[in-house]
């Protein structure tokens, strides 16, 4: 939902906050199991909706290490999928700069983002890497809580 926020915000509504592009169309997309967590295994589907339902650009605000639960390898062949159809996929390089760069952001098909905090420089919890292709504002942002599935309020 912050994500979603950042990108398309609705400009000149006097909220404080306007997204960095417009008119941009938000297709979410639950990735979550019934506990309200998700592992590789639960997202790969969700990647490949997107990529089979007219998805231009798919972003994966979450990530996990070689060792996670379900298989990082099923995740591995729906981000093959997805790259195969031409989705652009974008995804946290993580927020722990103890860390390897996560998955799905450490595949090569997807661009990794680390974070900058509120003086364009690297945030220090921000994972870093050979990986990383670009940073962008990802501390102290001001955002709306919105209804991800009520575009009119974003």
């Amino acid at each position: 939902t912050r994500v979603a926020g950042v990108i398309s915000a609705v400009h000149d509504n006097g909220l404080g906050i306007a997204g960095v592009t417009r008119g941009a169309r938000i297709m979410p997309v639950r990735v979550l199991n019934d506990f309200n967590l998700a592992f590789p295994s639960d997202a790969a589907p969700g990647v490949v909706w997107a990529a089979d339902n007219g998805a231009d650009i798919l972003n994966m605000s979450f990530g996990w290490n070689e060792y996670a639960p379900g298989g990082i390898e099923v995740l591995h062949d729906a981000i093959r999928y997805a790259h195969e159809s031409g989705l652009l996929m974008v995804a946290s390089s993580g927020t722990s700069a103890s860390i390897a760069v996560t998955y799905p952001a450490a595949f090569p098909e997807v661009m990794a983002v680390g974070a900058t905090n509120n003086r364009d420089k690297i945030w220090a919890n921000s994972t870093r890497g050979p990986e990383i292709s670009v940073v962008a504002p990802g501390k102290d942002i001001l955002l709306l809580k919105a209804d991800p599935f009520n575009p009119d309020e974003l």
